[in-house]
């Protein structure tokens, strides 16, 4: 079985479309339509129903995907068994972050890797969580930092780096900045901020909100973290803030409060594709994680 035929199946699933498929592999669109014809007369069947819209897969093709995902991360993991013993300390790292991830750990990682491996190149996707799982899946990146279980746990290793608090943000002379202690019963006439749906932390803020009876509060929306906290500076309303974020915005007067035991918090994990053939560069990764876990 060919790889690159393999490669070409899995692209197109992913972007369900030959001719962009085509351009991310660089190669013509009638090549790659001929080797995805002689990879279904390989397997004896139709991999993708064709429309002028767009391309889905058959059933075949949906369970053949499984296979040639793993497949490819094989020969992604042997490719990296030879690069290690030509120079393992020159070998690419490539990570993918959310983006109420990325600016607050991508970096520390990062440095904490290059000093262990100082020959090292590095390469950063910053993209929701679904879209990190299937760069994951598809070889596109190495190791992804998420902020909730993924449907690809199954076929991955993780390390949990740290729990994460979501704290109550308020403005600066809000009335209940000063309160010793906060509960339910002081948030429920209070607007709620939350960023877009397609972070996973809105879903884990929303689930929050319904635990706390704010289910019905919620007003506008943000892309990012900052435009939240602007936003709660200016009398807007209140969010929660992830803990690992609350450090970094001292230019907002806003004010991070815990609810203790009636808050929440997610689980802050490095995933990877479980592979047969480990790698000295994927332990100093994970010894890297690990350090800045306790950051």
């Amino acid at each position: 079985m060919d790889v690159q035929r393999l490669r070409y199946f899995v692209e197109v699933a992913r972007q369900k479309h030959f001719t962009q498929a085509a351009e991310v592999c660089r190669v013509s669109q009638p090549s790659l339509s001929q080797q995805i014809k002689k990879l279904e007369a390989e397997l004896g069947g139709r991999l993708f129903e064709r429309s002028r819209e767009r391309v889905s897969l058959t059933a075949l093709g949906q369970d053949f995907l499984k296979h040639a995902r793993a497949i490819l991360a094989e020969v992604q993991a042997a490719e990296e068994f030879v690069t290690r013993q030509q120079d393992d300390e020159a070998r690419t790292i490539r990570l993918g972050a959310i983006p109420t991830i990325a600016p607050y750990l991508a970096p520390a990682l990062l440095a904490a890797i290059r000093r262990r491996l100082p020959k090292a190149r590095f390469e950063l996707l910053e993209s929701p969580s679904a879209n990190l799982a299937e760069a994951l899946m598809t070889g596109r990146i190495d190791y992804a930092l998420l902020g909730a279980e993924s449907e690809i746990e199954a076929e991955c290793d993780h390390l949990v780096l740290r729990r994460d608090e979501l704290m109550l943000t308020l403005p600066v002379g809000h009335r209940l900045a000063e309160l010793p202690a906060l509960g339910r019963e002081h948030l429920l006439r209070e607007r709620v901020l939350l960023l877009e749906k397609a972070h996973c932390l809105a879903g884990q803020v929303g689930a929050l909100c319904k635990q706390l009876g704010l289910q019905d509060h919620f007003d506008l929306q943000g892309s990012q973290i900052d435009t939240l906290l602007g936003l709660v500076e200016q009398g807007f309303g209140l969010t929660f803030t992830p803990a690992i974020a609350s450090r970094v915005h001292p230019h907002r007067r806003v004010v991070f409060r815990s609810l203790g035991k009636a808050g929440g918090a997610r689980e802050i994990r490095l995933l990877w594709i479980r592979q047969q053939f480990p790698t000295r560069a994927r332990g100093v990764v994970q010894e890297a994680a690990r350090e800045c876990s306790v950051g």
